[in-house]
């Protein structure tokens, strides 16, 4: 019953594709559109591959035949859109061409410049460029110190440093400091020196 089940299943699959190629092969015979003569080949293809090997017989040597018409067809318009927007290229003019009257430049500032090349004196002492060190190294324990005054190249990361040190840093240095004569007048200033910083 099974092995009815599937073959009758089977039949059916090779209809619907072979009922797909007919429908294909009447709409050939009129003037449809290239999408969907192109759409239909497409999804026969596709039923096909799904089938892998096949028993080739008759149904499906039609099936290739409409197929292959189909293709045909769509590459004789795709010939004929191309023939219809093509330039025409003259060539009988380039054959009377002379390369060598429009190649050939004469620039004598140039060729002084190329001359004076080897001639040219070597630097003998080149300066070597020396990155200056940046400490972003913060104590969680000593209030990070911002040169407010001064708009040096720094000045980034000394905000970035400060940021941190609140980040990390502020609660611990509280409990240790919050007692402390100076420390309300610690965070004044760096709050002032930070802002003044961040402001330029």
């Amino acid at each position: 019953m099974t092995r009815h089940a599937q073959r009758s299943q089977e039949l059916y699959k090779r209809f619907m594709v072979f009922l797909i190629a007919q429908a294909l092969h009447i709409a050939c015979e009129k003037p449809p559109s290239s999408e969907m003569i192109h759409l239909m080949v497409a999804k026969i293809s596709r039923r096909l591959c799904k089938f892998g090997d096949v028993d080739d017989g008759a149904w499906l040597h039609v099936i290739k035949d409409i197929v292959l018409s189909a293709s045909g067809k769509l590459k004789e318009r795709w010939v004929n859109i191309q023939q219809r927007n093509g330039q025409p290229l003259d060539l009988e003019t380039l054959a009377e061409f002379i390369f060598e009257e429009h190649t050939d430049f004469s620039l004598p500032e140039l060729d002084k410049f190329l001359a004076s090349i080897p001639r040219r004196q070597q630097l003998s002492k080149t300066k070597e460029f020396k990155a200056k060190p940046i400490a972003l190294a913060v104590d969680p324990l000593t209030i990070p110190t911002v040169n407010g005054s001064v708009n040096n190249d720094n000045k980034s990361f000394e905000l970035a440093a400060v940021e941190t040190w609140m980040e990390n840093y502020l609660g611990n240095w509280l409990e240790f400091h919050l007692s402390g004569e100076q420390s309300c007048h610690g965070l004044k200033t760096l709050l002032e020196h930070y802002h003044m910083s961040a402001d330029r």
